[in-house]
C-alpha cells in the first residue's frame, strides 16, 4: 500500500524534481529519466554501482576496480546524484563502461534504466536508500548489496515515518555491509559490519566476500 502511494506521488513530483536537479543538457534529462545509452556485451556480467557524489565514488573505487579485474570484460555502469560525481567517476574509474546521472526513483525512470542496462548486480553505497532501486532491481532479477552503509539516528527516524516501505526495500538486499556496529544495528539484523575503507592488502578478501554473496556474477543473465 505504502509503495503504491509512494509511486503515485512521483507523478505530480516529477516536474519539480526535474527543476530542482537543474539538468544542463538533453543528455542530463535523458539520464535522469533512465534513458542513458549503454554498450552491449553478450554474456558479460553487468554491474550497476550507484553513489551519491565525489566522496562516495572515492570510497567505492577499490571495489569497482577489483570487480573489473576479477571479471574481465564486465560491463560497469556508475550513476551519481551530481554532475560533479559523474565527472569524478569518469576520472577515477576510467575502465567503467558508462558514467551518468542517476535516474529519479520514479517507477518509470528506474524501470527504463533497468530495461536498457539489464544489470546482474546492483551495488548501493552508503546512504542511498531509494526504494524503487531496491524493489525494481529485485523484481528484474538483479542481486543487490549495500556497501559501506551508514545510517544516522536522524535518518533512521525519517525512515521510520515510512517504515514498511523502507523495510520492504532493504529486505530485497542480498548483502548489507556497514561502516560501524551502530550503523549495522540501525539497518537491522541483515547488516554485517565490514568497513569499506580497509587496508589495500585486504581488498582481495573484501572483493571475494562481495563476489561470494553476489554469486549470480558467475552466471550472467542471457
Amino acid at each position: 500500500m505504502l509503495h503504491a502511494a509512494y509511486n503515485l506521488l512521483w507523478y505530480p513530483a516529477l516536474p519539480f524534481a526535474l527543476l530542482a536537479s537543474h539538468p544542463g543538457s538533453l543528455r542530463d534529462y535523458r539520464e535522469r529519466m533512465g534513458r542513458g545509452e549503454f554498450s552491449s556485451s553478450a554474456g558479460a556480467p553487468r554491474i550497476w554501482i550507484h553513489a551519491s557524489s565525489v566522496g562516495e565514488i572515492e570510497a567505492v573505487r577499490p571495489v569497482a576496480t577489483g570487480l573489473l579485474e576479477h571479471y574481465r570484460g564486465a560491463v560497469l555502469a556508475i550513476t551519481t546524484m551530481t554532475a560533479t560525481g559523474r565527472d569524478a567517476a569518469r576520472r577515477r574509474i576510467p575502465d567503467a563502461s558508462a558514467w551518468m546521472l542517476a535516474p529519479f526513483d520514479s517507477p518509470r525512470a528506474v524501470r527504463s534504466f533497468l530495461a536498457r542496462f539489464r544489470p546482474d548486480v546492483l551495488l548501493i553505497t552508503e546512504t542511498e536508500i531509494w526504494p524503487n532501486y531496491f524493489l525494481e532491481a529485485a523484481r528484474f532479477g538483479a542481486r543487490i548489496a549495500v556497501v559501506n552503509g551508514r545510517m544516522s539516528e536522524r535518518s533512521m527516524r525519517r525512515y521510520m515515518l515510512a517504515r514498511s516501505l523502507f523495510e520492504d526495500a532493504l529486505g530485497r538486499a542480498n548483502l548489507i555491509m556497514t561502516q560501524s556496529r551502530d550503523d549495522a544495528c540501525r539497518y537491522g539484523k541483515r547488516a554485517v559490519r565490514i568497513a569499506l575503507t580497509i587496508p589495500i592488502l585486504q581488498l582481495d578478501r573484501f572483493v571475494e566476500r562481495v563476489l561470494e554473496k553476489l554469486s549470480c556474477l558467475q552466471e550472467p543473465r542471457k
